[in-house]
């Protein structure tokens, strides 16, 4: 992870380590952090030299990242609501 924060450091408008640096994030359940990074993700320029194929890739990628984060998020909010119901 060290080594994402630094190339994100040294090639700040590149938006791959924020896209990967988001990933990691979400595994480790840190649901805040995640979503800043995929934030940044999106607001960066793409690289010119990416192909179209490259570019839409990453879009799909970043949009399904998002969705399970949203969904990662909204899981201990329904559990919360299951057990009040059951309580």
């Amino acid at each position: 992870m060290q080594l994402l924060r630094e190339a994100r450091a040294e090639y700040p408008n590149h938006p791959i380590p924020a896209l990967i640096l988001g990933q990691l994030a979400c595994q480790k359940q840190q649901g805040n952090e995640a979503k800043e990074f995929f934030a940044a993700a999106a607001s960066l320029p793409m690289p010119d030299n990416w192909p179209q194929s490259h570019r839409l890739r990453f879009l799909v990628l970043l949009s399904s990242q998002r969705c399970q984060l949203a969904q990662q998020l909204q899981r201990p909010a329904a559990v919360a609501k299951t057990a009040q119901g059951k309580a």
